[in-house]
């Protein structure tokens, strides 16, 4: 599955969180004997971020004016929904200030159609599965 939409208040929009909110309800996708994350119910599919920004690249880094894209603004959403569901998130597909450079607006849509036609060679955004964590939900010594 692929979710595509422009970044908005370091977030997705308020319409597809609305959308979040009501499809991965408890007793679809977790809760009420199904699991969460690689137990959640939408487990053994795959779903991809792609995402538009207002901002440069360098702007979404770590030392960067709007913070590390992958690490602060995009793990709520690959972890704390995709992956919470029991999908397995990939790599997003990330187009910087596409409105602002009409070439590398055109450049951008042919990446993303050629990563699309090999969407199964994406890879895969790994974290550590329920296994790997206590009964207090830390992580366990030997994975750490």
């Amino acid at each position: 599955m692929i979710f595509q939409f422009p970044l908005r208040w370091y977030s997705v929009p308020a319409i597809l969180k609305g959308w979040f909110d009501r499809v991965f309800a408890s007793g679809f996708v977790y809760g009420q004997g199904i699991g969460r994350y690689d137990k959640g119910g939408l487990k053994g599919r795959k779903a991809m971020v792609s995402t538009t920004t207002g901002s440069p690249r360098e702007a979404f880094t770590p030392y960067g004016m709007d913070g590390d894209i992958h690490e602060k603004i995009l793990y709520p959403i690959h972890h704390g929904m995709l992956y919470f569901a029991g999908f397995e998130p990939v790599e997003p597909f990330i187009t910087w200030t596409p409105a602002r450079d009409e070439e590398a607006r055109i450049r951008y849509l042919d990446e993303y159609k050629k990563q699309l036609q090999n969407f199964s060679a994406i890879p895969s955004i790994l974290y550590h599965p329920t296994s790997h964590y206590d009964e207090h939900h830390q992580l366990k010594t030997e994975y750490r």
